[in-house]
């Protein structure tokens, strides 16, 4: 049974939640006193559970860390990229966008700064 459920969270299941329960499942099974061959097997699933975790997890975190620094950037800052011509930024941009931007860029220098908070 427990092969099984080691079995559908490789196959089918990617959520953490689910694999949370799978890895607390093992663990419970590989308390118990077994012969050396399923004690194995199961220390098997408790690894490849916790690696799913990990690897879960540094891909949350590189999600959220790739998005804090997306809005941590300044509007006028990335105004700026775009309008110096940036060519990793100017590149991937249309002539419309550029205008656009010069458009917005006065509408932002005269709006009130705001104080930023560092965690």
């Amino acid at each position: 049974m427990v092969s099984r459920a080691h079995t559908l969270l490789k196959t089918r299941h990617t959520n953490p939640e689910f694999w949370r329960s799978g890895l607390q499942l093992f663990r419970t099974c590989a308390q118990v006193a077994l012969p050396p061959g399923p004690a194995e097997q199961i220390a098997g699933y408790v690894a490849t559970a916790q690696e799913h975790l990990d690897a879960q997890e540094a891909q949350d975190s590189n999600e959220r860390s790739a998005e804090d620094v997306a809005m941590s950037r300044d509007p006028d800052d990335i105004l700026d990229s775009i309008l110096s011509g940036n060519p990793l930024i100017a590149g991937a941009l249309s002539t419309q966008v550029r205008h656009l931007a010069a458009f917005i860029r006065p509408k932002l220098s005269a709006r009130p700064k705001h104080k930023r908070f560092e965690a």
